[in-house]
Order: structure tokens, then C-alpha cells, then sequence
């Protein structure tokens, strides 16, 4: 039960298209005694994609909260949390690939702004290049492919480029 009373009540929009909703919205739902909506027809990757695939929007605190205001805008909500994900090397630990997490609320109706974050090194973060199916193969049986996602490029030599990452 939510005992915080500033939330409870409210609806809040999540500012997601990759299925966030499934881990995020129970516990919001629970502990602050919210209801959850997603917005329609929201694009998050017009953002930035942690694949480099598209640019981010700024550093990952301005894409996260450009994010939720484009959704907050869509849906009319005055309440919204996004979250921006991003894959590195640590910062203090250069050798060592993280995850740095971060998830920010936005409140317009009693100007907040909540921010928190996780960095974890449980990754499995890792770069190959490749040039045939085999060495393909086993880049993804090596990284745990299909349970986690991988990201396949065409390099800049005419060799594909695979990645992969935690879902």
C-alpha cells in the first residue's frame, strides 16, 4: 500500500516502446498507489538508441528527460518517468564493461524531478568482428544468444561487426 500520498491517485505515463512497462509499472503500481498508462505511437528511439544506431539527444540525463516530456505532452499526463540505458566502459574501472541505468520522473504538478541510477558490471557486453556465418555462430552461442539480443553492423571493411547485450 502507497504512503506516500503525493502519487497516490495519479496516473503516470511511461515513456517506453521496449516493454519496461512489464518490470517497472508492477512496482509503481504497488508502492505508490499510481496507475501506469504507456503513450501511443511513442517512438523512444527518436531519442537516441544505446546501439548507436541513432544518436542520443544530448548527454543520457537530457535524452531521458526529453523523452518524458514527449510523452508527457502525448498523452497529457502531468506526471512521467523514462529511463535511458547505456553500455561502457566503467568509469572507474576502465577494463571492466557496466551498465549504467537511469531513471527519472518528472513532475510538472509539484515541480519534481527524481532521478536515481544503477551501474552494474553483470554484463555481458562484447564486440566481435567476423567474416563468415560460423565465426557468427559461435559469437552468439559464446554470449548467450537467444536469451540476451544481438546487434549485428557492417563494418567499415565489408566484415560484419556483432554485439551484444543484456536485455
Amino acid at each position: 500500500m502507497a504512503t506516500n500520498k503525493i502519487f497516490q491517485g495519479r496516473t503516470i505515463v511511461l515513456a517506453t516502446m521496449h516493454g519496461k512497462e512489464k518490470v517497472i509499472a508492477p512496482i509503481l503500481e504497488k508502492e505508490l498507489g499510481v496507475k501506469v498508462i504507456l503513450p501511443q505511437n511513442f517512438d523512444s528511439d527518436q531519442f537516441g538508441t544505446f546501439t548507436g544506431d541513432k544518436a542520443r539527444t544530448g548527454n543520457q540525463l537530457e535524452a531521458a528527460r526529453l523523452k518524458v516530456q514527449a510523452a508527457m505532452k502525448l498523452t497529457g499526463a502531468d506526471i512521467g518517468i523514462a529511463s535511458e540505458g547505456s553500455f561502457g566502459a566503467h568509469p572507474s574501472i576502465p577494463f571492466i564493461q557496466s551498465n549504467l541505468e537511469l531513471v527519472l520522473l518528472l513532475d510538472v504538478k509539484n515541480n519534481l524531478e527524481i532521478r536515481g541510477h544503477h551501474r552494474s558490471s553483470d554484463t555481458n557486453m562484447s564486440g566481435q568482428h567476423v567474416s563468415s556465418a560460423k565465426e557468427a555462430l559461435e559469437f552468439a552461442k559464446r554470449t548467450g544468444f537467444p536469451e540476451h539480443a544481438v546487434v549485428v553492423r557492417k563494418s567499415e571493411k565489408n566484415n560484419s561487426s556483432l554485439h551484444t547485450v543484456r536485455r
